[in-house]
């Protein structure tokens, strides 16, 4: 029987298809180290498997909705591992908002975008009317995540879009 995390892992579609026929379970935990273990389509976010797969795990019926206990989505995800055609689908075809998050930190997509310095994705996030003065649970603004880790050119963007503000 053909394993759904092999298929994954070869980012091969017609594999993943035999895997879901052979009865893979489509919402069961995958694991992805000793002790770790996490939902089909955030191991496809990790293997950095093709938007075509991600679409088809989805029209498969794949949860859409799963969180950690931490609160972390598959959009978060999606922005840790800078698949910003991934989250362009979730956004635009799948309609989860990127300006809210469940976290119970507090830390929204766009900060976290601040925080690894993708700027195509920080731009398209920023495209959907983001807060720059929102707060995380600690005080933290998307800004000061870029300042505190150490992303020059993001902190210089955002600096840049409101020269009157002080940061």
């Amino acid at each position: 029987m053909l394993h759904l995390s092999d298929a994954l892992e070869e980012d091969n579609l017609l594999k993943v298809k035999t895997a879901l026929k052979q009865g893979a379970d489509l919402n069961g935990l995958i694991e992805i180290s000793e002790d770790e273990y996490a939902p089909v389509l955030f191991f496809a976010l990790r293997k950095r498997v093709s938007l075509e797969i991600i679409k088809f795990l989805v029209e498969q019926g794949a949860d859409l909705h799963y969180c950690t206990d931490d609160g972390v989505s598959l959009l978060d995800e999606a922005v840790i591992f800078g698949k910003l055609d991934t989250i362009r689908y979730l956004v635009e075809e799948c309609k989860m908002d990127i300006t809210k998050t469940k976290r119970k930190s507090g830390l929204t997509p766009f900060m976290q975008a601040c925080c690894y310095g993708d700027m195509e994705v920080l731009t398209y996030i920023l495209s959907h009317g983001i807060d720059l003065d929102e707060r995380d649970q600690n005080g933290m603004r998307a800004i000061d995540y870029a300042k505190k880790l150490g992303q020059k050119r993001v902190y210089d963007y955002l600096k840049s879009l409101d020269e009157h503000e002080e940061f």
